[in-house]
């Protein structure tokens, strides 16, 4: 569901944050944009972190998504999921090729990664961190190399994973079709009648949209699971 446009959601903040978790900076920016914070978070330490002349949601999701987590805004609830979770759910709605005006979908097998290591050298103590998350199901992939910051061991695998799960979507693409208010950012559907491309997708950007020579349309983000 889109969040409202009120002055909270348009406000830039420039905030420091210390000493915290990403739960308690998920639910400090739910607080500030009057939500209520919903589902389960690990229990990630961040000792700083800074949000520079950002929107509190365009932040959030940054960091989110960097730990392998995305939000959505339902009936004033700021609603936390494990991406990996909503990937190896089953398919939510089956699209068939006749139900949807427009699509473009595109593999991207030179992408697929066996491993990825962020390594992080710290400018004031000058120790380096890494770390590698690989993937068993591929052999001959490359190894992406990340250079992020990052605090701690478990900081640097838990991006390691985010970001190894995030690129080893080997098809992705768009679909535009008439308005279903039940397709939502992070779903599961299954495509069916697309040949080769026919399969599960995972649902990650949706817009909605009404016009008076279209009608009620919605577009979807989606990547293979």
């Amino acid at each position: 569901m889109a969040t409202g446009i009120t002055k909270p959601v348009r406000q830039k903040n420039s905030i420091g944050y210390e000493n915290t978790t990403l739960r308690q900076l998920a639910n400090k920016i739910a607080q500030r944009q009057n939500l209520t914070l919903v589902g389960d978070i690990e229990n990630i330490k961040i000792e700083r972190i800074t949000q520079n002349q950002e929107h509190d949601l365009t932040f959030l999701k940054r960091i989110a998504e960097e730990y392998g987590y995305i939000f959505k805004i339902a009936e004033n609830n700021l609603v936390f999921y494990k991406t990996e979770k909503l990937i190896n759910a089953e398919a939510a709605h089956i699209i068939h090729k006749s139900d949807i005006s427009r699509y473009r979908l595109t593999e991207k097998t030179s992408q697929l990664y066996k491993a990825v290591t962020v390594s992080y050298k710290n400018p004031k103590t000058g120790k380096t961190i890494n770390a590698t998350a690989k993937n068993s199901n591929c052999i001959k992939g490359d190894t992406l190399k990340l250079n992020t910051r990052c605090e701690n061991k478990q900081q640097a695998l838990i991006k390691a994973n985010a970001a190894l799960k995030n690129g080893n979507h080997i098809i992705e693409g768009n679909i535009e079709m008439p308005g279903n208010p039940y397709l939502v950012a992070g779903l599961n559907v299954e495509l069916k009648d697309f040949g080769y491309f026919s399969g599960k997708y995972h649902i990650t950007e949706v817009h909605h949209s009404i016009d008076r020579y279209s009608g009620y349309v919605t577009r979807l983000r989606i990547k293979s699971c």
